[in-house]
């Protein structure tokens, strides 16, 4: 092996704030997808960066994102639909007649008062029925017009591109090899697909072809695209596709980063809630999206909070922090939590433990831990949240459930 061959090794590649406002953008399926989720301000400040970057050259997608993207993209809105059936619709409760269920309630001088509060909570209680029936309607009019696709049919128009036939054998073959060899970005990850399991090589080797610097926009969590700790949480992209890109490009970097680290960099003026709002809905996977996961796959999560208490009720303030921001950023209703332990070793930390359920999905430790800091501006309130590790089991961990229905 020659010097120049070893190089590939020991290179240090350029930094995302080094090369974002001249390398060429690529986003994976996953983010676009993503759309799908997004307040609207989110939606406008993501869009507002890949038109800039399209308007220039510097938007570049692979003709298999976009395959991806429309083949995923009726699952999405099917989903959306089953969710307002699921957790709203299902569950508006009209309640017995007040008259029927207490007749006696004639007899009490206020009798009038009920009885009109009693048909306004009716009539506002047709009304919000009417407006989700209006609701579910529009959305499955997305299938016709999908505002989200029209929102980004101009950027596939002008940014889509492909440098390989996917039919070709000698392709296929690559593929076969890299997946029976476990080579990034076929680790085996997708190996149990039936369909579209090179589908992550195909995207890669469109990137290989660019000869310029590249940020690969990607919330694809898994060992195929990132290096990952014990806890399935992201910490690096792989190696292997860092050098094999340095390698074939000769000197070029590619920076493999999600679409929240993107929008900070691109758009550093964009606020905390976009910032937030992006960090929670980019774990969305193209290899999981179905209605049926959507409607039913729950997952239990337990965490370790390490925080430092600034005032006396700094471990009630966390507590209440950690519920609204579980409830109004991920809408989880069903949290618990544990009492305080002490370590007065360890620089006076202190340590509470909480589990929950989420649907469809998990949060990641780090994820977790910024939007919380975030949310709870800490370090300028009662507590300072120091650390956040997600452990797999608390059996000898006591928990005080939120929610009756926790088991």
């Amino acid at each position: 092996m020659t010097k120049e061959e070893m190089e590939k090794y020991f290179f240090s590649q350029k930094s995302v704030e080094e090369i974002v406002d001249t390398a060429t953008i690529v986003v994976d399926t996953n983010v676009l997808l993503s759309a799908y989720q997004w307040k609207e301000a989110a939606f406008r400040e993501v869009l507002d960066v890949l038109m800039r970057a399209s308007k220039v050259g510097r938007l570049k997608i692979p003709f298999h994102v976009l395959e991806e993207f429309m083949d995923q993209r009726p699952k999405l809105i099917t989903a959306a639909i089953d969710r307002i059936n699921t957790d709203i619709y299902s569950k508006i409760q009209k309640p017995n007649n007040l008259s029927s269920t207490l007749p006696l309630i004639g007899l009490l001088s206020e009798h009038s008062e009920y009885i009109q509060s009693e048909e306004k909570y009716n009539n506002s209680y047709k009304e919000y029925r009417k407006k989700i029936d209006e609701l579910s309607s529009k959305l499955r009019s997305f299938f016709r017009k999908d505002p989200v696709l029209d929102s980004l049919r101009s950027i596939f128009e002008v940014s889509c591109f492909t440098s390989i036939d996917k039919t070709d054998s000698h392709i296929i073959k690559e593929a076969s090899d890299r997946l029976v060899s476990r080579k990034p970005p076929l680790t085996g990850g997708d190996s149990g697909k039936k369909e579209n399991m090179y589908g992550d090589y195909f995207i890669w080797k469109d990137i290989l072809s660019l000869n310029d610097d590249v940020i690969f926009v990607s919330t694809d969590f898994k060992e195929d695209w990132y290096h990952l700790d014990s806890k399935k949480n992201p910490i690096s992209p792989r190696r292997e596709l860092i050098e094999e890109f340095y390698e074939v490009t000769r000197g070029k970097t590619c920076c493999i980063i999600s679409l929240a680290d993107f929008i900070q960099a691109s758009a550093p003026t964009a606020s905390e809630e976009i910032i937030i709002n992006l960090m929670e809905n980019q774990t969305l996977n193209t290899n999981t999206v179905t209605t049926e996961s959507t409607q039913s796959n729950q997952t239990n999560q337990i965490f370790m909070l390490t925080f430092k208490p600034n005032e006396k009720n700094g471990f009630k303030k966390l507590a209440q922090d950690v519920y609204s921001f579980l409830y109004f950023i991920h809408d989880i209703k069903i949290f618990a939590h544990s009492d305080i332990y002490m370590d007065p070793h360890a620089n006076k930390y202190e340590y509470l433990y909480i589990k929950f359920k989420i649907v469809d999905g998990r949060i990641p430790s780090n994820t977790l831990l910024k939007g919380l800091q975030n949310w709870s501006g800490s370090g300028k309130s009662s507590y300072q949240l120091i650390d956040i590790e997600e452990i797999l089991n608390a059996e000898s961990i006591e928990f005080t459930n939120l929610n009756a229905s926790y088991n």
